[in-house]
């Protein structure tokens, strides 16, 4: 009888792997996503970047200005943290440090989507990098910078 069983148990497991895909092609499928990524990594370019600066609350890590196939991103890096508000932005500002909030002084790229970790935005395609100083975490209903980040061109220092 054990010896029926096994002969069961063999052909259930050669049936199952029969029906799942060869070595071959998950290797090749498994290759294919990354070489996007890789070929992303290579067409991108670091335009600016600076720390953060604390400025009404506790605020720390980097932002990276990225340019990538034709779009600018903001990156804020794995050591980005700030504390929890009620109505954060992450935004681009005229000054080096933003001390005013006139519609004028700054392009709002979106509300912050966590209070840490790394985090990526899309830059609007309408914003003029070279009129910015600085990335700001602002609370528009207080009207209060959390912090900034002093931007550094790179684009010179390549």
């Amino acid at each position: 009888m054990s010896l029926k069983y096994l002969g069961q148990v063999f052909w259930v497991g050669l049936l199952l792997m029969s029906c799942s895909g060869s070595p071959e092609s998950e290797t090749s499928a498994g290759q294919g996503s990354p070489q996007p990524a890789v070929s992303k990594a290579e067409s991108s370019k670091i335009l600016s970047q600076g720390t953060f600066v604390s400025g009404n609350y506790n605020t720390q890590g980097s932002a990276t200005l990225i340019s990538s196939e034709g779009k600018t991103f903001l990156e804020l890096d794995q050591a980005f943290q700030t504390d929890q508000g009620p109505d954060l932005f992450v935004l681009l500002h005229q000054d080096a440090k933003p001390e005013t909030y006139e519609p004028d002084d700054y392009k709002v790229v979106s509300k912050l989507k966590e209070i840490q970790g790394l985090q990526q935005y899309e830059i609007p395609a309408d914003a003029d990098l070279a009129k910015y100083q600085s990335v700001a975490i602002w609370c528009k209903k207080f009207n209060v910078t959390f912090g900034y980040a002093p931007l550094t061109d790179q684009q010179s220092q390549g």
